[in-house]
């Protein structure tokens, strides 16, 4: 009975090999805790205007932030990477139009945000069908001038 072990249950080299993938799995278990907890190391966040809240439709946080108050009119910031590779200033009712967003459009215009001429020629700029039906006027606009301006806002 003096056989000798040549092979054990546990060896060095199978703990070394599991070593990555244990790493790997507890940091997705703490990334995937903290969006839990509301810190948002994968994603953007949560929106932090109304219009950046239409562009990423969410349109319940949208109106939750105009029943607390925010202006349906006002003119906020949509952030870089969001709708595009730059940051936005637009009001709500151009973020509907950016997003195609024809419900959310409704809405606001329901609670009393202001139509502007170039809505219509922006909603033909980036193709905003559902929205372009709710809007009437002609289209005889200069073509991507629309969206050019509101690019261009300061």
């Amino acid at each position: 009975m003096d056989a000798v072990v040549r092979h054990r249950l546990v060896s060095v080299q199978a703990i070394l090999l599991a070593l990555p993938p244990a790493g790997v799995t507890l940091a997705l278990a703490i990334v995937a805790g903290a969006e839990l907890a509301g810190h948002h190391p994968l994603t953007g966040g949560m929106p932090q205007s109304v219009p950046e809240a239409i562009v990423m439709r969410d349109e319940a946080t949208a109106a939750r932030l105009i029943d607390e108050g925010a202006d349906v009119d006002a003119i906020g910031l949509i952030r870089a990477g969001t709708y595009a590779d730059r940051a936005i200033l637009a009001t709500p009712l151009e973020a509907a139009v950016l997003a195609d967003a024809a419900a959310a459009f409704d809405r606001l215009v329901a609670r009393g945000a202001t139509r502007t001429p170039n809505l219509g020629c922006l909603a033909d700029d980036v193709g905003a069908r559902a929205v372009r039906q709710r809007i009437s006027g002609s289209s005889s606009c200069v073509r991507g001038a629309a969206l050019a301006e509101l690019l261009d806002r300061p």
